[in-house]
């Protein structure tokens, strides 16, 4: 007895089914389910590159595997579509389309090699789950109700959140995150094709010229992309308490600078360890910004930088291209620093460090002080590097602050934590075996002069503050003591006292 394939149902048929054939949704969801299948073979996939192209070249790394479930589910995906009218609908075929789709989008996100993962992706991937919901509805014309009707509402979100990406300008690498440059910071075409290299003598001249405008007195806003993707960064860099921020973001800020209604300043508070920057910021601006720093990145991933002032005359500029060597280009910091250096306080030498100006921390107490444990501080926003202590707030950048306990008095914060350990991938130990000190001015979060120092441990001590079986109960400070600093005692909830020398 042979087997006959279902012939699909004439005209006849349907009209004895008027119920099952003219309901809108079913015949919505095959239509949108293309729609959207054809929209992410033309729109970006791969950097600007189209889905069609990205897709049949393996996204440019053939070598990889699952990086095949491309291709392979975009061939299937159309023969499905076209069935979803027959008797024997193909429900389980569709079901195995979008489950590979989304095995193939899930590890292109946790192994990208470096692509920019485009819009296309998410419509190509949407287009995945409306082929299955549209079987379902047409199986099941009334159970697929709420299956067809999650699909057309997953559409209509990503369409808004498609138009929001496009407008910020970012369209091509979506899962970037964060904030997204506006149009209008960046350059036009005419400018935007400004090379990386060294600039002429003359044209370095003129822009350093112009930088004349800073002083001491300006306030520059800043207006930037705060995750400014990186392509050209060491992935295996050594670790140091910079290298996180100089490999999320590598372009340099000026010294002091207004954003998100607070005013910045850049310090170093050093310790035993390394040289660490953070920023200080303080509210209530005094002035309205004589300048903008605008930091933009398109979908090529190019960066421009452009300083202006309220006329909108450009005082510097300069376009970072990955052909060029990107942002590991460090030759305009030269130029920048010339300007930077008459927004701090006291420009000497001293005050350059790691490339970048600070201010002057503030003198060492001349009496002695406790600080006590608990004192109210919390978390800003997403970032777990920024903390507020009242009004003020303490960005430490690329600073490891592990299970970090905060200490105030009357005139004085602080505060003691762990950190990885600068040089983990050589001696296999990934937290250092220090109790790190860190002391500010209460009045204005300014780092105290002698006021960061690191206390040795041993390594059942490390991991007791690590489980919170270690803790600290107080931070005495003494004043100035033979070798010009003040002393630093720590007392320990076991009943010991740490000090520094």
């Amino acid at each position: 007895m042979s087997y006959r394939r279902p012939e699909p149902r004439r005209p006849a048929d349907r009209a004895a089914a008027p119920d099952q054939y003219r309901r809108p949704l079913q015949r919505l969801l095959p239509a949108s389910a293309a729609v959207f299948f054809g929209a992410s073979m033309v729109l970006p996939f791969q950097d600007d590159r189209p889905g069609l192209w990205a897709v049949f070249t393996v996204l440019g790394h053939p070598g990889e595997i699952l990086y095949w479930l491309f291709p392979l589910c975009t061939l299937a995906f159309v023969p499905v579509v076209f069935r979803l009218h027959e008797v024997r609908l193909p429900i389980f075929k569709a079901l195995l389309v979008g489950v590979l789709m989304l095995c193939a989008v899930v590890n292109l996100y946790f192994d990208r090699n470096g692509i920019n993962v485009g819009v296309g992706v998410a419509f190509w991937l949407a287009s995945g789950y409306m082929l299955f919901a549209a079987a379902m509805r047409w199986r099941y014309p009334r159970g697929g109700l709420k299956t067809g009707l999650t699909s057309l509402v997953l559409a209509v979100v990503l369409s808004i959140w498609m138009q929001d990406v496009y407008q910020g300008g970012n369209g091509g690498h979506i899962w970037k995150g964060g904030q997204k440059p506006d149009d209008s910071m960046l350059p036009s075409v005419q400018t935007a094709a400004e090379p990386a290299a060294a600039a002429p003598a003359s044209r370095s001249a003129e822009t350093a010229a112009s930088l004349n405008a800073l002083n001491r007195h300006v306030l520059v806003s800043v207006n930037r992309d705060r995750n400014l993707y990186n392509p050209w960064a060491e992935k295996n860099a050594e670790a140091t308490c910079e290298t996180a921020v100089r490999r999320d973001y590598p372009v340099m800020l000026p010294p002091r600078f207004a954003e998100d209604g607070y005013e910045w300043r850049n310090y170093q508070h050093s310790d035993a360890a390394c040289n660490t920057l953070l920023y200080v910021g303080t509210p209530g601006l005094s002035k309205k910004p004589d300048l903008d720093y605008r930091v933009a990145q398109d979908h090529r991933s190019n960066v421009y930088l452009l300083l202006v002032n309220k006329k909108g005359e450009e005082l510097f500029k300069h376009t970072f291209t990955p052909d060029t060597g990107g942002v590991t280009d460090t030759a305009y910091t030269d130029i920048l620093n010339q300007g930077f250096a008459k927004m701090v306080d006291n420009p000497t030498p001293n005050q350059l460090l790691d490339g970048e100006y600070v201010f002057a921390k503030a003198a060492m107490p001349q009496q002695g002080d406790t600080l006590m444990r608990g004192c109210a501080w919390k978390p800003v926003g997403s970032n777990g590097n920024t903390f507020q202590w009242g009004t003020g707030r303490i960005n430490w950048r690329g600073q490891s602050l592990i299970r970090p306990e905060n200490f105030c008095s009357k005139t004085h914060v602080g505060v003691a934590h762990l950190s990885r350990h600068p040089q983990a991938h050589l001696t296999g130990n990934a937290i250092d075996n220090r109790l790190y000190i860190k002391l500010f001015r209460g009045a204005d979060l300014k780092p105290l002069e002698c006021g960061a120092v690191s206390l040795p441990l041993d390594g059942s001590d490390a991991e007791a503050w690590q489980a919170g079986q270690l803790q600290a109960e107080s931070i005495d400070i003494h004043p100035a003591q033979t070798d010009g600093c003040i002393g630093i005692k720590v007392k320990l909830n076991d009943g010991r006292t740490l000090g520094s020398p």
